[in-house]
């Protein structure tokens, strides 16, 4: 790239290859979108979802009863452990959803309580995170029998200590 002088053009090397492919007509690119996350598609409600989607809950409760019975029949170890593994997660996912949808109820009863409340004429009151957990708890062992909270708490208390340990600096 040389130029004879600093107004002229650059003189390009005769020896570059020149490109075999060139484009004539532009043709417009394709543009695509994931509706999942485009503004174009709507905001997402989740209790729509919910409610849509509820059969999804109805199938995984009755392809863990087939699961089981092929765990039974099974001979195979390793058939047998891979479907066992198949089993685990199809009911953590269910026992995750309930879990989920138990949680939705509780902020669900407690947000209509407190529109209550603003028609009433008190100041509107937003729960905080820990709140909110605190309120899907004390919730949560409402429904729980005692024996089982109980053993709840004592499993928590277990669980702190170990996280209060785990914090404590070490002996030098």
């Amino acid at each position: 790239k040389k130029r004879r002088s600093k107004h002229a053009p650059q003189e390009l090397s005769s020896k570059v290859k020149v490109g075999r492919h060139r484009e004539i007509i532009e043709v417009p690119k394709i543009q695509r979108r994931d509706p999942r996350f485009e503004g174009l598609s709507g905001k997402f409600d989740e209790s729509k979802f919910q409610k849509h989607y509820a059969f999804l809950d109805e199938y995984r409760q009755t392809e863990i009863g087939e699961l089981q019975k092929q765990v039974k029949k099974e001979k195979d170890e390793r058939q047998q452990e891979k479907l066992q593994r198949q089993l685990q997660s199809l009911q953590t996912k269910l026992d995750l959803s309930k879990k989920k949808q138990f949680e939705r109820d509780v902020l669900r009863e407690h947000k209509q309580k407190e529109k209550e409340l603003v028609a009433q004429g008190k100041q509107p009151y937003f729960l905080k995170k820990s709140d909110k957990r605190n309120l899907i708890l004390a919730k949560k062992f409402e429904t729980m029998k005692k024996s089982d909270v109980d053993r709840a708490i004592k499993k928590r208390r277990k669980r702190n200590v170990a996280k209060e340990r785990k914090n404590m600096p070490d002996r030098r």
